[in-house]
């Protein structure tokens, strides 16, 4: 197995708005999945990320492109968008039996692509309380997801205890590429309630309730 991974991170200070809002445009119209919201990291930032996975005899094989973005609007608003692009290729079982004399299952070459991205903004308002709307979108060779949600934390306690309240909907499209057939929808609904608690200088207390249908 050889797995192989790079890191490359830019950096800019804060400028307002700029240009790069027109750029962000094409960015959310190309990718566009649930990103939950980031505390302020204080710096503007682009990270990108080359991974790169195969299995011996060349079984499987997957390359992945990701990049992330977190922008600072104003001292209130923040953007986080992220992309991602992989592909594989390889081999994988049909489900039949062995041949005669042989232990080798059989296998059919098989490869796709998948297209992907979220994109949230982060409000915080009220001197304790965050809001964060979401987007997320993919899209393979047989499969299309859209996904909106909605988190929202308060926090108390001198930010010792967030309280967070989410709710998600998601629509799905099943293309068929396999065997002749329509395309199938299947919807989905989510809900969450948790509390976080800080216990000590290194003990977090965590519980999360979710409900939900599909």
């Amino acid at each position: 197995m050889k797995l192989l991974s790079t890191n490359c991170r830019v950096a800019w200070p804060h400028s307002g708005a700029r240009p790069l809002k027109r750029w962000l445009v094409l960015w959310i119209a190309v990718a566009l999945q649930a990103l939950l919201a980031e505390r302020l990291r204080g710096e503007n930032h682009l990270d990108y990320r080359y991974h790169d996975y195969q299995e011996g005899n060349d079984r499987i094989h997957v390359r992945t492109h990701s990049s992330f973005l977190e922008l600072l609007i104003n001292p209130s608003v923040t953007l986080n968008a992220e992309f991602v692009y992989d592909g594989i290729s390889g081999a994988t079982p049909t489900g039949g039996p062995p041949p005669a004399g042989s232990n080798q299952v059989p296998l059919a070459q098989m490869e796709d692509t998948r297209t992907a991205g979220n994109i949230s903004t982060a409000i915080r308002w009220g001197g304790n309380q965050t809001t964060t709307p979401q987007f997320a979108y993919s899209l393979e060779g047989d499969y299309e997801s859209v996904g909106l949600s909605l988190n929202h934390t308060i926090d108390f306690n001198d930010k010792n205890t967030t309280l967070a309240l989410g709710l998600a909907y998601t629509h799905d499209t099943i293309m068929p590429v396999f065997w002749s057939g329509d395309r199938e929808y299947k919807n989905g609904g989510d809900a969450l309630v948790g509390l976080t608690q800080l216990l000590g200088p290194k003990t977090i207390f965590t519980a999360n309730l979710t409900a939900g249908t599909a």
